[in-house]
């Protein structure tokens, strides 16, 4: 005797589901890639960027790029195992503390242009030339470290003669 269900699909068994793990989860096994994609750890790493000042950059990266690799290394079969540790956290929160990750591109070139214009002083036309989007007390501590650490931005050169 047919159940109500094969009956209805004309006397055939209903197809069976996919099962597989890259059915199931095809962001994470998307063309045989295991793991983290390239774009998710170019965008993540993309916030560190040398206007940001952090204090040690490529420990900053390392250890996104473990805390990332970590987040699917415990659940995947024959991938190296890498721990994220708590310690590891709080060196990271630690870094990211030091630096200037709220700071953005626009936000930097608009003090840039900003810091043609007006005195390297005058916090209060800086940040309305930045269209208030930082205070005056924040462009005051962000030139602080701009002029001890601007050696070390990539246009150095180009941004010195600049201002």
């Amino acid at each position: 005797m047919l159940d109500a269900e094969t009956a209805e699909n004309g006397g055939r068994r209903k197809a069976k589901k996919n099962m597989a793990e890259s059915s199931i989860c095809p962001n994470i096994f998307a063309n045989g890639n295991v793991g983290v994609s390239g774009e998710a750890k170019k965008k993540r790493l993309a916030k560190v960027t040398d206007f940001r000042f952090y204090p040690d950059a490529d420990r900053l990266r390392e250890l996104i790029l473990i805390e990332m690799e970590s987040k699917y290394s415990g659940y995947i079969q024959g991938m190296e195992s890498q721990m994220f540790t708590p310690e590891m956290q709080i060196e990271k929160d630690l870094i990211e503390s030091k630096g200037f990750p709220e700071w953005d591109r626009r936000e930097f070139q608009k003090f840039l242009q900003a810091l043609e214009l007006f005195s390297t002083d005058a916090y209060s036309n800086i940040s309305k030339h930045m269209q208030g989007s930082k205070t005056p007390e924040e462009v005051a501590v962000y030139a602080k470290v701009f002029f001890e650490k601007v050696h070390t931005l990539q246009d150095h050169e180009k941004i010195i003669m600049k201002i």
